[in-house]
């Protein structure tokens, strides 16, 4: 997190400040064009725009997982007071569609507030490319997204780009109509499966396994892709998602359930930590 948010500001900043010559006769001022930042990292691909002075704001994908997080860095003036694990609204213009996420991740820096929004629906990124602006509940001004499908255009490539180092089929997995989804929203890890020593040390982190779903939607294989640096952590992804897994089967272009490959990102945290 504190990566990607020093990378926001470094990024953003400069590019929008980049003087522009003045016309050579008097005429309206153009409308300069909508800035976005693509942020390509070890385990995920991002984008994302806005000045983080005032608000701005990223796309956070897990590649071959389809359920996107959103994440916002601003001025706790217009960034909502909101607390770890309690949910809000995405809304988008101009369709004003909404989307109901859970918060995590809340922190307060020098660079502003940052909020990280989890569990939007898979229909999200779609959502997102047609939008102009997007704002939380509690925001009385959105953020500009002008140019948004361009930008997840860019993404998308990212995406089938790391699923391949991953192991992963990129082109049946983009074939799907729809992947392989969690109707939880949960990934089924619970503090019941949290692996004793890691509780014991404090231990929190983040798994990305590789799984097999069948076409009724059970997790026939797992294998760790990106390590959490705990390896209890990591062995307990994989026998929690071969124990409990189930998924909505994907939906192949036969418009039937198929077996198919799926990526998920296990999120391992105490709460009070």
């Amino acid at each position: 997190m504190k990566r990607w948010v020093a990378g926001m500001v470094g990024a953003l900043l400069p590019a929008s400040a980049i003087a522009q010559a003045p016309p050579a006769a008097p005429a309206p001022a153009a409308t300069p064009p909508q800035v976005w930042q693509l942020d390509w990292n070890d385990n995920y691909c991002a984008v994302s725009t806005g000045d983080p002075a005032t608000a701005g704001l990223a796309v956070w994908m897990t590649p071959g997982d389809p359920s996107p997080d959103l994440i916002f860095i601003g001025s706790p003036k217009i960034l909502p007071p909101l607390d770890d694990f309690t949910k809000t609204l995405v809304i988008l213009a101009p369709s004003r569609g909404s989307f109901s996420a859970t918060v995590s991740d809340v922190a307060d820096n020098a660079q502003g507030r940052v909020l990280r929004l989890l569990r939007l629906k898979e229909s999200f990124p779609a959502d997102f490319a047609a939008s102009s602006e997007v704002r939380l509940e509690g925001m009385k001004k959105g953020i500009v997204t002008v140019g948004s499908d361009k930008a997840m255009a860019a993404l998308r490539q990212c995406v089938d780009d790391k699923l391949k180092e991953w192991g992963v089929d990129a082109k049946a997995y983009d074939a799907l109509r729809m992947p392989a989804t969690d109707p939880t929203g949960r990934l089924w890890n619970m503090l019941s499966d949290y692996p004793e020593d890691a509780l014991a040390a404090h231990k929190q982190g983040d798994v990305i396994a590789r799984m097999d779903v069948d076409g009724r939607g059970r997790v026939t294989n797992c294998a760790v892709v990106v390590s959490s640096g705990t390896k209890s952590l990591d062995n307990a992804t994989c026998a929690t998602a071969l124990k409990k897994g189930k998924f909505t089967p994907a939906i192949g272009a036969d418009g039937k359930p198929t077996a198919s490959q799926r990526v998920a990102r296990m999120r391992w945290r105490i709460r009070g930590y």
